[in-house]
This record gives C-alpha cells, sequence and structure tokens, in this order.
C-alpha cells in the first residue's frame, strides 16, 4: 500500500484555563498545483491550515501523490479518498472537503467515487475553489481558457498538468469523470452532498466552474452554490498576504459552509460565535506525531497512514504574497494593466 502523510490543524479556546476545544467540523483541504505539482507542506498551505484553525476547525492537509513524480491517475484520488475514509472514522463525523484548482477537482472526484463505493455519508459537504475539472486545454466549449490566458497560468500550462494527470494513450482516463468531473453525467452527480463552486473572475477556468455549477442544479443538488470573487485570477483568495482581505473573506465563507452542511437546508451561515471564540495556541513549535495503520478502501491492501498532529502556529512561515511575486515577478503589475 502506499503511505500517506497528513497534518491535522485544531483549534483550541481562548478561555484562560486554555482547555482544548472539541471542533465541531473536519475540513479535508487538497492543495492546488493540477494534481501535478505542489505540496501540502508549501508556506501557503501552512498558512491555510493554521488559519482554518484559527476559526475553529479542524483541518486535515493530506500529501498526495503528485502526477510529476510518475504517480498518474488514480494515485491522488485514492490518496484522498482514503484519507476521508480515515477522517470521517477517526473523527465519528461525515466531513468536507475542499481544495483550490486540482485540489478542486479532487474534492469533486472523491464525492464521486465515495458514491459509486457507496460511502458517500462520510462526507457532508464539498467546497471546490477555482476547479480544474475539463481536462482538455485549450477547449472551444469554455472560452474563458482563452480570454484569460497568462492570468497567473498559461494555456500551455494546464495542458501539461492534464496530460501528466492522465496519459494521453489511456483514452478511458481522459474522459473519466473521476478524473475530470467536467465529463460527469447528471446521473453521475444526483446524490451528492451540498457542493460549493467558488470561481475566481478573471480565471482561465471560469467557465468549466460555471458548467459545473448548471449541472449540479440540473442534478438537483439542493445545496448547490456558485461564488464569483471579482477581480480575482486563478485561486488569488488562496494567497494569503496577496490579497488578505479577500482570503480572509473566502476561508470565513468555507467555514460557514462547513458549519452549516447537514442542516434542513443543505447550507446555512454557521455560528459567526464559534469563528470569534477560536484561537490557536501560540506556541507554533507545540506538536505530537504518531503513525496509524488502516485498510485501503481502494485497494484492500494495508496501508500505512502517517499523521502529522499540529496545534499551534500564528503566523505561518511568511506572506505568500512576497513569494508569489519572487516566482512570478512583475506579474501583478503586467495583470493590472491587462497585458
Amino acid at each position: 500500500g502506499n503511505k500517506i502523510k497528513a497534518t491535522v490543524y485544531e483549534p483550541t479556546s481562548m478561555d484562560c484555563d486554555d482547555d482544548e476545544v472539541i471542533p465541531s467540523s473536519t475540513i479535508v483541504w487538497f492543495h492546488g498545483g493540477g494534481m501535478a505539482i505542489e505540496s501540502s507542506f508549501d508556506p501557503t498551505r501552512v498558512r491555510i491550515g493554521k488559519e482554518f484553525a484559527r476559526l475553529g476547525i479542524r483541518v486535515i492537509l493530506p500529501e498526495f501523490r503528485n502526477s510529476v513524480d510518475g504517480h498518474v491517475f488514480p494515485a491522488a484520488l485514492h490518496d484522498c479518498y482514503s484519507t476521508v475514509v480515515w477522517a470521517s472514522k477517526r473523527y465519528d463525523q461525515a466531513v468536507v472537503v475542499s481544495g483550490e484548482s486540482g485540489g478542486g477537482n479532487l474534492a469533486i472526484a472523491t464525492c464521486l467515487l465515495a458514491k459509486g463505493k457507496k460511502h458517500i455519508r462520510a462526507i457532508k459537504g464539498c467546497y471546490a475553489l477555482c476547479p480544474f475539472i475539463c481536462g482538455s486545454y485549450p477547449s472551444s466549449s469554455f472560452p474563458s481558457i482563452d480570454y484569460y490566458e497568462n492570468y497567473l497560468c498559461s494555456i500551455s500550462f494546464l495542458a501539461d498538468c492534464a496530460r501528466l494527470y492522465t496519459a494521453d494513450d489511456d483514452v478511458d482516463a481522459a474522459t473519466s469523470s473521476l478524473a475530470w468531473p467536467s465529463y460527469a453525467t447528471i446521473e453521475e452527480l444526483k446524490g451528492l452532498p451540498p457542493t460549493a463552486v467558488h470561481i475566481n473572475e478573471l480565471d482561465l477556468l471560469y467557465d468549466e466552474g460555471v458548467q459545473f455549477y448548471r449541472s449540479l442544479l440540473a442534478a438537483g443538488n439542493r445545496g448547490a452554490r456558485m461564488k464569483i470573487v471579482g477581480g480575482t485570477f486563478h485561486a488569488a483568495d488562496t494567497f494569503s498576504g496577496l490579497v488578505e482581505d479577500i482570503a480572509h473573506a473566502t476561508r470565513v465563507g468555507i467555514v460557514q459552509f462547513a458549519l452549516g452542511c447537514g442542516s434542513d437546508e443543505g447550507h446555512t451561515s454557521g455560528s459567526c460565535d464559534t469563528l470569534r471564540c477560536m484561537r490557536v495556541k501560540r506556541d507554533s513549535k507545540q506538536h505530537s506525531s504518531r503513525t496509524l495503520s488502516l485498510s485501503s478502501s481502494c485497494s484492500n491492501q494495508r496501508l500505512s497512514f502517517g499523521l502529522g498532529l499540529v496545534i499551534g502556529g500564528a503566523a505561518g512561515y511568511f506572506a505568500s504574497g512576497l513569494v508569489f511575486e519572487s516566482l512570478f515577478p512583475g506579474f501583478i503589475a503586467r495583470s493590472i494593466n491587462g497585458k
């Protein structure tokens, strides 16, 4: 089996006795990178975990296998699904799956896989940010891919990620809804938990997100919702320090969605009191680590699950906006000028 490492961030109370709070909801967050690159240990993802914990939510970030290392579909999906099954059993509650870009793909695909395996009750909601779900770049079906070329992402980058995830000679994978949820039929989408599609206005992936939301409505998803964040490019509101006010509002919206999932309406605004009364312990070095062993639901083999339990952290490693600008020098100015 495959060994999965995952980091768990949990909140603590602001009360003077500093008793640990039992979070009411758990989010399993899948990082972006087109299922090909990046890591849950990147500074931006570490900060995401800590910021969610400050808002009173337990967050689990699995280190799933990347396709750039030769782990093509469905390796990453199996890792994500196994993490969800483990988390729902470990905490005795259904979880919310979420993630940005490639992580948005994996969040939706995990729901589809869980439904197929009759384990959908382990998931109470899905919040997919700027999901990378089409699998064909460019595509005449989605004009935004061409229109917003080079607003952070290029068409060639998206195409390379797609080819790494589903090999050109694997026709079945290239059109599988588990690999590329845009291919999901209305019947496949029926019975999924409440699903939110979060879209950036200036994103190549804008149109495929809108199309998927419309498919959810056609499938009768009672909790389906769509949010468009104006004036932002692909995944901009996950870069804390770049547009911090927007990033914070996005995190709060996800927490409210998670707290509301399971209500009669499918989603509500959540409890603002809960958001105000939680924080993370200030000692970022406090942590414990243990390794658990459980059966993989995907392969019926034994799976060694490495769990890093982290409580704490106030600042993250450093402002992601600085990291972003160092990786893409001058990009922000070019975007503002529309070039």
